[in-house]
């Protein structure tokens, strides 16, 4: 199977043998070589294949995530240290975040974990600011066997999920996706991250894999997804109430976290204050809106229009 480095070498090499044949047809000819000075116009080809090409070819297929920074901090000749910084930053952050909500959500592994993640820069690429990212195989999150490890979800959906940002809201695909509302909330969250402001010279990010294809974040993207997460996200609907314990609050994004027996809620609540964090946070409540479930019909994700407090003799977790 061939790699995207063989496929630029095969280039290079047809390009020299095109070069050589032509030069000896000259010569065979007793005609002028110079007279073939053109032939030399492809120099510039080819040190562009060679100081740009081999090094990005490397990346795509070394690299579990690519991601690509555009920008006038991220131009070709003297990037910015601040956007590199920035770019560096914000991908770690969001690869442990993404892998935290796989481990908890998905298998099975507790959300510490991501902590563990041994994240390594597969390489550098001239050309704007190219960035490859390799996960490496850690025996602490999923044991020794480097077959289990190998077979960890990836980080296919974020460029699939991106792909489904529309210029105005989410676009109807999102639902083909079939994906938890929880996970999908936490997503969403994490591309918002990745969508650059401008402020440190960065316009645009590009992130690909290899089976999860490519989409572009911007400040466009930013607001759209900002807006998305205001609302429902999925079809799966239900008006109604839920029971359960509030065991974490952020204010910041007006978020709940709902534990029961049963179910563990993510919960956005608009008129989410400080006030109503310090009264029901660590207490048993009543919460009514509109939630969404997962493919069991399990209650994953709940847009709240008011709260109750229940006795905390109740036994809900």
């Amino acid at each position: 199977m061939s790699t995207v480095l063989d496929d630029s070498r095969q280039y290079l090499t047809g390009i020299l043998e095109n070069l050589i044949a032509v030069e000896r047809m000259a010569a065979a000819s007793g005609r002028s070589p110079e007279g073939y000075s053109a032939l030399h116009g492809v120099i510039p080809e080819l040190e562009r294949i060679i100081s740009e090409s081999y090094p990005l070819s490397n990346l795509l297929d070394c690299s579990d995530m690519l991601v690509h920074a555009e920008g006038p901090g991220a131009a070709r000749i003297l990037p910015s240290i601040s956007a590199y910084s920035w770019v560096f930053g914000v991908v770690e952050k969001s690869v442990r975040s993404y892998y935290g909500n796989i481990f908890n959500e998905i298998a099975g592994i507790g959300k510490n974990a991501a902590k563990d993640l041994d994240i390594r820069i597969s390489g550098v690429a001239p050309g704007s600011i190219w960035v490859g990212v390799k996960i490496e195989h850690n025996p602490n999150i999923m044991g020794q066997d480097i077959g289990v490890w190998e077979e960890r979800p990836t980080l296919d959906l974020l460029p699939k999920i991106a792909e489904q940002i529309g210029d105005e809201g989410m676009l109807p695909g999102i639902q083909s996706l079939e994906l938890d509302p929880a996970f999908l909330d936490s997503s969403l969250s994490i591309l918002k991250d990745l969508s650059p402001t401008g402020n440190k010279g960065v316009h645009t990010l590009e992130i690909s894999t290899k089976k999860g294809g490519s989409a572009r974040l911007g400040q466009r993207e930013r607001v759209v997804i900002n807006q998305a997460l205001k609302g429902l996200l999925t079809s799966r609907q239900k008006k109604g109430s839920l029971k359960g314990t509030i065991r974490a609050a952020d204010l910041d994004r007006s978020r709940l976290s709902l534990r029961s027996n049963d179910y563990n809620v993510v919960c956005l609540f608009p008129s989410f204050t400080t006030e109503i964090a310090r009264s029901y946070l660590g207490h048993s409540v009543e919460l009514f809106g509109v939630y969404e479930t997962d493919k069991e019909g399990t209650p994953r994700r709940m847009v709240v229009e008011s709260i109750r407090k229940l006795p905390d003799t109740m036994n809900l977790i």
